[in-house]
C-alpha cells in the first residue's frame, strides 16, 4: 500500500496541502514536503523539505521513464539527497540517498502510480489559485504524468 501526501512551508509549519489556504509569497520558490509511505515505511519524510513544486515536477518526469522501462534518478531541488526509480519488470525500486539503504522500498508499478498521480495532481490542483503565474507550468506537468 503506498500512501502519498503533499505539505507547503507556512512559517516554521508545514500544512497539508488539502489545508493550505496561502498565501505564496514566492511562486518561484514553494517550500514544503512530500511523505511517501510504502507499506507503512517511510520513504520520503516531511523533514526532507524543499522546493516541493519542483520535487513534484521530478518525480512526474522518474515516473515517465519507469513507466517506459529506464531508470530514473534525481536529485531534491535544493538537498544532495538522490531519489533513484529501478523499474524490474512490472515493479519499481525507490530507493532515497543510496548511502542510507534503509530508504528503500519495491512495489509494483501500478500501486506507484496509484498512489502518486492522484496525490500530484491534487497538489498542482491546490496551488493553482495560490501561484497564478505558474498555472500553464502546472497544467504542464499533469498532462505528463503516465497512464
Amino acid at each position: 500500500m503506498v500512501t502519498v501526501q503533499s505539505f507547503l512551508k507556512v512559517d516554521a509549519n508545514l500544512v497539508s496541502v488539502e489545508e493550505f489556504a496561502g498565501p505564496i509569497i514566492d511562486e518561484d520558490y514553494i517550500e514544503g514536503a512530500i511523505e511517501l509511505s510504502v507499506d507503512r515505511r517511510p520513504i520520503l519524510t516531511r523533514e526532507m523539505v524543499d522546493y516541493v513544486d519542483q520535487l513534484w515536477a521530478y518525480l512526474i518526469r522518474g515516473l515517465g521513464e519507469v513507466v517506459a522501462g529506464r531508470e530514473f534518478s534525481t536529485s531534491y531541488p535544493d538537498m544532495p539527497l538522490e531519489i533513484m526509480f529501478r523499474p524490474q519488470r512490472d515493479r519499481v525500486t525507490i530507493i532515497v540517498d543510496p548511502r542510507e539503504r534503509n530508504m528503500e522500498a519495491s512495489l509494483s508499478i501500478e500501486e506507484l502510480l496509484a498512489g502518486m498521480v492522484p496525490a500530484g495532481t491534487l497538489f498542482f490542483e491546490r496551488l493553482r489559485p495560490y501561484a497564478p503565474g505558474n498555472q500553464s507550468m502546472y497544467d504542464k506537468h499533469i498532462s505528463r504524468w503516465p497512464h
